[in-house]
């Protein structure tokens, strides 16, 4: 059994020392384990539909999510502003759901839903005409500046 240190915290932790399977959950930390950094599902190149290229900034991504949604008829601006985040906290609880589903579909559900999220919230930002890119960008620095676990207890 090895030692584990996370933000400060000292855990006992033995992922490091025994094998796992691909894509195999630890029982005591439940975060995926892999064999190797190939068999990881984000080292892997996505499939994209021929004829169609994802973008590769963040602020081209917040674009393609605005513009799919335009294509697909749906509304997003200021007047529907709840509407909308709270769509994007549904995308969550769905995530959390499919957390608590059988091992071998939780992976792939999670993942699913998360991205659901991510895209609602580019299309908000598209859509409300923010760099997202640029306020990440800030913010990320403003959160560097705080200290760990922002000074609280967890």
């Amino acid at each position: 059994m090895s030692k584990y240190a996370d933000n400060n915290l000292n855990v006992e932790h033995d992922c490091l020392t025994r094998e796992h399977d691909p894509i195999e959950w630890c029982p005591d930390c439940f975060i995926p384990i892999t064999k190797s950094a190939d068999t990881l599902p984000w080292n892997k190149k996505p499939v994209v539909p021929s004829g169609l290229e994802y973008p590769e900034r963040l602020n081209d991504w917040v674009e393609y999510c605005k513009l799919w949604r335009e294509r697909k008829g749906f509304h997003t601006w200021w007047d529907n502003l709840p509407e909308k985040a709270m769509l994007i906290v549904t995308e969550i609880s769905e995530m959390v759901e499919a957390h608590r589903s059988d091992e071998n579909s939780m992976w792939n559900s999670v993942q699913e839903e998360l991205a659901d999220a991510v895209i609602r919230c580019f299309d908000l930002a598209g859509s409300l005409g923010f760099d997202l890119q640029t306020a990440m960008e800030k913010k990320m620095n403003i959160n560097e500046k705080r200290p760990m676990k922002h000074g609280k207890r967890y």
